[in-house]
């Protein structure tokens, strides 16, 4: 028998949105530390949420499958109400009946398999009580055999946060402690910090590694990985913004998966809204654009929209966030590019053939990428869309395609007013041409860090005094002939000083990149979503003049030099992902 997923309980220290894991009317109490609910007759319980209803159909499409049963253990008599919510048609009960629950004697339902519209569906029970209660547990299960043995490999990659790596470790080592396939999951932290206090053992392998950022981290897990004998690799980050049980169900789909490539990407959510998907796996095509982001995880319907709009497809252009995305080693052609950080996941996931798949419940939690946006990781973003379109098959290279990308980043910058921005855009924009020797050069990145560090004054959050909240000054909008006439010239920038960029504006964080709310202002001020810090960036008009001139020097440069470029991206590509490229540059950099 093959558990595929276990109930899951929310976590304080992870999320405690109550309703992406169970329902309840009536007299219910559920005990977060405890992990069990406790009835009285009447109370009702239902699991079609996103943690505890299982994607049915996507399992039995890619995944080979036995008879079906749901398992539950507890004390007491209930109605038991089993729900196929099919996505194309009205929805069914496979199970309705009275059962007991007895101490010590989990109860098996088997689920009729018969119809076999069921595997275009989604699963989930709800219990109502009939008696004073309990619920223990529950879990679907299959009597199938695996397919494959499976060796699961966890690399983290880890850099000067020792707490969270430290508590990551000692989650997993108490997670594994008491799983059945512990003896074929393993755990490798690489520091490239060398400051975790982390002890090697059985289960947990601690490595010191080169600071090559994520990139050379992850490859240094994934040589680990490959040198032990291990089948797949999983790359999460190193404060585990997940439930544990994420690890069973990526583990038990892959044993069970029908394609020998099959690769699984964990889903996101920003921890200032644990109720909103950020991204299901997410499509490249010149920047990143996340799947079903917005999406009230709250709401059974946007579960089933999600899994209708994922049951069949695998796009292109499809990559998995390095939060979490477990793979098969064998049939890795290529490591990751040596970006450093921000890129190396989309570039590995366009260059290796995967299967890609996302499976209800597995998904982290992290900090919002627009709250942590600023001229470093606009940099590492403009560089390595740069680079993606010049050396992945399956995206267009076509050079007027491409010069698009820097524009869009450079000039939209410009109108608002990051001029410190658009000067390390300008910096990432002339590394690229230098050709993939630059990649291969600053391993490190530590030079440019610095030279982008040095260059940020204004564009730096600075702590606000007081009791500060987050209080804005959203300016008025402008007519739509004066909005146009901001956008032609850059707001404002190519413009006689007439009065027309004479407004200031505060605005919040997740709106400074909203260009129709900051046309026209000679000064916008920047808030962060709590409140505690700001910036301020000023109307430059001379030196948004001369950068936009930099870019027009830089766009000939490009267009004319795109065809060498591109060749020398792709010739290079497959030497500077391999195998050896890593082992090499990690061996001469541990020598004394």
């Amino acid at each position: 028998m093959i558990t595929l997923q276990n109930l899951v309980f929310p976590e304080y220290e992870i999320c405690t949105e109550t309703e992406l894991y169970f329902r309840t009317s009536g007299m219910i109490a559920a005990s977060f530390e405890k992990r069990n609910f406790h009835f009285s007759p009447g109370g009702k319980l239902s699991f079609d949420t996103y943690f505890n209803a299982l994607s049915i159909g996507k399992w039995s499409r890619l995944c080979k499958l036995g008879k079906l049963f749901l398992r539950l253990a507890g004390t007491g008599r209930f109605q038991l109400r089993v729900h196929c919510a099919y996505l194309n048609r009205s929805w069914e009960v496979l199970y309705n009946d009275v059962v007991s629950l007895e101490p010590e004697a989990p109860l098996s339902v088997e689920l009729d398999r018969s119809d076999e519209r069921w595997r275009n569906g989604i699963l989930y029970f709800e219990l109502t009580a009939l008696s004073e209660g309990t619920l223990e547990s529950a879990a679907f299960i299959t009597d199938t055999q695996p397919l494959r043995d499976i060796k699961l490999a966890i690399s983290i990659t880890t850099f000067k946060r020792e707490a969270q790596v430290e508590e990551t470790s000692r989650r997993l080592r108490d997670y594994l402690a008491g799983h059945p396939y512990s003896g074929d999951i393993g755990v490798f932290v690489v520091d490239n910090g060398k400051s975790a206090k982390i002890e090697t053992d059985n289960q947990i392998r601690y490595i010191e590694n080169p600071n090559f950022g994520g990139s050379g981290g992850f490859a240094r897990g994934l040589l680990e990985a490959k040198n032990a004998g291990y089948t797949h690799c999983l790359f999460m980050d190193d404060d585990a913004s997940f439930h544990m049980e994420n690890l069973h169900r990526t583990y038990a789909f892959l044993q069970l998966a029908t394609k020998e490539n099959t690769a699984i990407a964990g889903a996101m959510i920003a921890n200032n809204h644990k109720w909103r998907m950020w991204e299901n796996g997410a499509l490249f095509d010149r920047i990143c654009r996340p799947r079903f982001k917005g999406s009230d995880l709250r709401l059974f319907n946007s579960i089933i929209e999600i899994e209708r709009e994922t049951q069949n497809t695998d796009p292109a252009t499809l990559y998995g966030g390095w939060w979490f995305f477990a793979f098969p080693i064998g049939l890795t052609r290529h490591y990751p590019f040596p970006f450093f950080v921000r890129g190396d996941d989309i570039s590995f996931s366009l260059n290796n053939e995967f299967s890609i798949q996302t499976i209800n419940g597995v998904i982290s939690f992290q900090d919002d990428f627009e709250e942590k946006e600023s001229p470093q990781t606009l940099y590492l973003d403009l560089r390595n869309s740069l680079v993606q379109h010049m050396s992945a098959p399956q995206l267009k290279s076509n050079r007027f395609y491409v010069i698009l990308i820097p524009l869009w980043f450079i000039l939209r910058n410009i109108c608002k007013l990051h001029y410190e921005t658009v000067d390390s855009l300008l910096l990432s924009w002339e590394d690229v041409l230098e050709g993939p020797d630059y990649f291969k050069n600053n391993l490190t990145h530590s030079n440019r860090r610095k030279s982008i560090n040095d260059l940020v004054q204004q564009e730096r959050w600075k702590q606000r005094e007081g009791r500060p909240t987050a209080v804005y000054e959203y300016p008025r909008v402008l007519p739509l002939w004066r909005a146009r006439l901001m956008k032609l010239t850059l707001n404002g920038h190519f413009l006689p000083r007439l009065g027309l960029s004479l407004r200031e504006g505060t605005v919040g964080v997740h709106d400074r990149n909203h260009l129709p709310i900051l046309w026209g202002l000679k000064k916008i001020r920047v808030i962060s979503s709590d409140g505690s810090q700001a910036y301020s960036v000023q109307f430059q008009q001379l030196r948004g003049i001369k950068q936009a001139i930099k870019v027009a020097t830089l766009s000939l440069r490009f267009l004319l030099g795109y065809k060498k470029l591109r060749e020398a991206y792709k010739t290079a590509y497959p030497q500077i992902t391999s195998e050896q490229f890593w082992e090499t540059s990690i061996r001469s950099d541990c020598q004394p």
